[in-house]
């Protein structure tokens, strides 16, 4: 009889120790991914990360190579709205380009009245036209 409760008890240890070894995994996993979301998230507010949208944008005459100070206001929209130098525009000033932006164009728990800062260039390659970099 000892020998039977001596293996079924080894066979309940093994299946637990396995139950936990397979917690332990899964514990890890959730972690790794958390802290992979966390490093992406640093790494996009630090301005790591770019990313390519479609954004009108108001700035007058702007030469290849040339910089502006630019803002967006803190809107989440498809489509957001980069306004140059200061100048509001009016319709015929503004045209759609894509632009790449080094930084997020939409702060969640911030006012949307906040200007978004961004340091701006008109690129002489075409692919993207223009690239900004939050400030």
């Amino acid at each position: 009889m000892n020998a039977k409760l001596t293996a079924a008890l080894d066979s309940v240890a093994d299946r637990l120790w396995n139950f936990l070894k397979g917690v332990a995994i899964l514990f890890l996993l959730a972690c790794l991914a958390y802290a992979g979301v966390w490093i992406w998230n640093q790494l996009d507010e630090r301005t790591y990360i770019s990313h390519d949208k479609l954004t009108v944008v108001s700035s007058g005459s702007w030469s290849p190579g040339e910089y502006k100070d630019c803002f967006t206001l803190n809107v989440e929209m498809e489509q957001p709205v980069l306004t140059c130098n200061n100048l509001l525009g009016r319709a015929e000033e503004k045209d759609v380009f894509k632009v790449r932006f080094y930084g997020e164009t939409y702060i969640e728990g911030q006012s949307k009245d906040t200007p978004l800062r961004w340091n701006c260039t008109r690129n002489v390659e075409l692919n993207p036209p223009i690239t900004c970099v939050k400030r």
